[in-house]
């Protein structure tokens, strides 16, 4: 339904706060509800709140509750995730991406799918993997679009776990029994990272990426980061990136690493067992039936 705010302080003369939003429920099997109306922030001592009938009847509305709430967004980067491979699962009737940021274990937490086809209501699942092999659940989401005379809505982002490791994403839309949606590309977001450390006069740091067995660090500077006004600090920028000359491939096991060696051992100890029971049975000599 379309929906209005206003707001007074005395009853008599009104001031429109939103002049068109919208509420709706379309819960069926699966909840799908949007009851809140933002507005902006006034010091009226009374609000009225008209809900448009639009020939359906009166709503039953029992009550509301008043928030002052305060946003402050976080600062985000975008990253744009190539699509490696495109399918439709006719059995399924799922439409399958495979999405490629170009790097591994990129922290992002939301995916935006940019959708051409009007009107419709998807549910979404994304993996991850290293190999475009295995994949690992990293979250689901509800796409739509609700494009009505009387009512217009979009959401096309939904969040998944930032801490996943592989390098390709994989989108499952699920279809069901409508045609597969037209989407041209997907984005993904992530939350601005940086690193704060204490930056003594003539001291040079150093860098290292890349490890995938690298746990988290834990310094004291941590707990100090809530009184300092980090916006305020000096910015340092990172030379040109070069391999770390200190650093030694990994090996893996001795047995993987001489495999061959070990094959010839095996060998030789089945040809000296093979020898030795060929002298035993030379050695041994027949046995006389009895009786």
């Amino acid at each position: 339904r379309l929906a209005t705010v206003e707001g007074s302080d005395s009853q008599a003369d009104w001031n429109v706060l939103v002049k068109e939003a919208y509420v709706f429920d379309f819960t069926r099997n699966i909840e799908s509800r949007y009851l809140r109306i933002e507005f902006p922030l006034s010091n009226f001592r009374y609000l009225r709140v008209k809900v448009v009938d639009d020939g359906g009847g009166p709503l039953e509305i029992t009550g509301a509750k008043l928030f002052a709430v305060t946003k402050e967004e976080a600062q985000t980067e975008q990253w744009p995730l190539a699509t490696v491979n495109r399918t439709e699962n006719q059995e399924k009737k799922t439409t399958e991406i495979i999405l490629d940021p170009s790097y591994r274990a990129i922290p992002i937490r939301e995916i935006e799918i940019a959708v051409e086809s009007p009107n419709y209501h998807r549910n979404v699942e994304a993996f991850s993997s290293a190999d475009k092999e295995n994949w690992v659940f990293a979250g689901s989401g509800i796409i739509y679009n609700y494009d009505l005379p009387t009512f217009k809505k979009t959401n096309n982002h939904f969040f998944i776990n930032e801490k996943t490791s592989g390098r390709y994403l994989k989108l499952i839309v699920h279809n069901y029994d409508d045609q597969p949606l037209q989407i041209d590309n997907c984005v993904g977001r992530s939350l601005v990272r940086r690193v704060i450390l204490p930056a003594p006069a003539g001291n040079r740091y150093l860098l290292y990426f890349g490890s995938t067995s690298a746990s988290a660090p834990v310094y004291d500077i941590a707990h100090r980061i809530p009184y300092i006004e980090t916006e305020r600090l000096p910015r340092l920028t990172l030379s040109a990136r070069r391999p770390n000359p200190k650093y030694i491939e990994p090996t893996g096991p001795w047995t993987e690493e001489h495999a061959w060696l070990l094959w010839a051992i095996i060998g030789a100890v089945i040809l000296f067992l093979a020898a030795l029971i060929f002298n035993l049975m030379r050695k041994t000599p027949p046995q006389q039936p009895q009786g």
